[in-house]
């Protein structure tokens, strides 16, 4: 037996057997193990692709990014729970969505700015229950959370300034072509041709680069060169699609020698943003953005004057009016805006700064008041601005496009009062005021002033759809303060003093009585007058024209 036993203990056979039984479990464990690992880690590599589609779906439709997030969920057979930033995470599938936006200066880990705006970004957490297949039944299941951030760059092609709604008489005529450094002589049909004439931006921009010798770089180096509003008119006449009525009045502005003397700072005019880096020659990489002939030529001539100030004769230009006078001047734009930008949510362009006097004469009611009146009106204008706050892509393409635009017309202030025209383009100073002397007879000296003033401070949003670009609309944006009759209120608002023989009697009932009904029936024409020479400037009193010019739709792209 002791022997056996021996032989037992000594014995090498069946170790493999053995050794197989005492470790069978260890491996089945191992492989559970293995098993329940490449599960998890499956999942979420699912997990992290369907929520780098959610964010991407998101981003295209940012105005709607929750929405599009979890339909994107929705689509890929995951129903997700939405739940705010500030809330715990639920039981079940949750999903939060975060706008906000790329700052490029950060570490990529960093990049994203939760709840910054204007956004252009989007980050998609997702949070779910694991699956454990084997080990499930001595321990929890793993929470898998995941998380994507989407941007995609949009953007609007806009500007803000006034319509010339007519030529009202000719004085647009005279305006226009001394801020042109021309003479012009635009017929109504004339003026329609040019209204109605429409240029691809970034083609014109090539035709400009081969008048300003800027054949080679980007458009921001062409644009970083002063170009003359001859050099812009000859551009434009070379543009193919224009009417031969269009060519003809360009081409005479080119070959203008007055036009050729008036530098138009190009980076004034236009401001293309990330388009800015497309070479000169590739027409912005296909991009459909126009803009009109006569905006063209009436920004290039408000920019190329800010430098000089205008005297014109304007005639007696409408009915009832003796003549009229103007001194006009043209400040640069608040922090160099440029009349049209192409840029992200948050860029912003501004009129600029204007001044002007008109001195208008009226013929004399006769009696007390039988010489002419002289009654001179000082219009200053503060910038006009549009702001952009929202370009939506939703199907990545311009035909599907919509912008948002913030306006506000400009401070206005409007007097009646005597202003010496000296330095009148000094815009650091403010012009010194008195009271005009409207009449002046041996027998009757009125001297008065008002003062109106025309303020809007709060923004007005308007929306353009795809429609809206593709036609050209134009929205008006007005300011709350009314102004039906500028030259009627301040008629109304004259704070008289009136000399007869010299002597100081107050406000005389009887020339009060016939000055203000001489004057009031003209206001209207005295307010076409003003309006006329603002719109040619490109400004308006109490409103201001936006216009959305394109758009560029980018594509969307995972950030992390």
């Amino acid at each position: 037996m002791k022997a056996r036993g021996l032989r037992f203990a000594r014995s090498r056979t069946g170790n493999i057997a053995t050794m197989l039984a005492l470790f069978s479990p260890v491996a089945i464990g191992l492989a559970a193990v293995a098993v329940d690992i490449g599960a998890v880690h499956l999942d979420r590599r699912n997990a992290q692709s369907l929520t780098d589609i959610a964010a991407l779906v998101a981003v295209s439709d940012l105005p709607n990014a929750s929405g599009a997030a979890t339909a994107s969920f929705a689509d890929n057979k995951v129903k997700a729970t939405l739940i705010p930033s500030e809330t715990e995470a639920l039981v079940g599938p949750t999903v939060r969505v975060t706008r906000g936006r790329i700052d490029p200066t950060k570490p990529p880990r960093q990049r994203f700015v939760a709840d910054a705006e204007p956004a252009n970004a989007v980050r998609v957490d997702f949070r779910r229950q694991g699956r454990l297949h084997f080990a499930g039944t001595f321990m929890d299941d793993p929470t898998i959370a995941v998380s994507a951030v989407a941007s995609r760059s949009a953007e609007g092609a806009f500007s803000v300034g006034s319509r010339l709604a007519s030529l009202k008489g000719g004085i647009a005529n005279k305006v226009l072509g001394a801020l042109l450094g021309t003479e012009l002589s635009l017929s109504v049909m004339d003026y329609e041709a040019l209204v109605k004439a429409d240029v691809s931006l970034f083609s014109f921009l090539d035709r400009l680069a081969i008048e300003t010798g800027v054949t080679a770089g980007t458009y921001d180096r062409l644009l970083a060169t002063r170009g003359t509003v001859a050099q812009l008119a000859s551009a434009l006449s070379k543009m193919d699609g224009l009417p031969g009525s269009v060519r003809a009045i360009l081409s005479s502005i080119a070959a203008s020698p007055g036009a050729g003397n008036i530098a138009a700072p190009l980076d004034l005019l236009v401001q293309l943003g990330s388009a800015g880096s497309a070479t000169v020659g590739t027409a912005g990489g296909g991009l459909d953005v126009t803009a009109g002939v006569l905006e063209i030529l009436t920004a290039a001539a408000a920019v190329g004057n800010g430098e000089r100030q205008l005297a014109l004769d304007l005639g007696a230009a409408l009915p009832g009016l003796l003549d009229v006078r103007l001194d006009l001047a043209v400040g640069e734009p608040p922090v160099r805006s440029p009349w049209l930008e192409m840029g992200e949510p948050g860029s912003e362009v501004r009129t600029a700064q204007t001044r002007l006097i008109v001195n208008v004469g009226i013929a004399g009611p006769g009696g007390a008041i039988g010489s002419p009146i002289h009654l001179p009106i000082y219009v200053e204008l503060a910038s006009a601005r549009a702001r952009l706050t929202e370009v939506s892509c939703p199907s990545g393409h311009p035909d599907s496009a919509e912008m948002k635009i913030a306006a506000r017309p400009g401070v206005a202030e409007l007097r009646i009062a005597a202003v010496n025209p000296t330095g009148l383009d000094d815009f650091t100073r403010d012009p010194s005021f008195s009271k005009a002397t409207l009449v002046n007879t041996a027998l009757v000296k009125v001297r008065a002033d008002a003062r109106l003033a025309i303020e809007n401070m709060t923004d007005r949003s308007v929306t353009f759809s795809a429609g809206d670009i593709k036609s050209r609309s134009i929205k008006t944006v007005s300011t709350t303060t009314p102004v039906a009759s500028l030259t009627r209120s301040l008629i109304d608002d004259l704070d008289l003093d009136i000399q007869v023989l010299g002597l100081d009697l107050g406000v005389s009932s009887l020339v009060q009585a016939t000055l203000k009904p001489t004057l009031r029936p003209l206001a209207p024409v005295v307010d076409e007058v003003l309006m006329t020479i603002l719109d040619a400037v490109g400004v308006g009193i109490g409103e201001a024209d936006i216009r959305a010019h394109g758009v560029r739709c980018g594509p969307a792209v995972l950030v992390q």
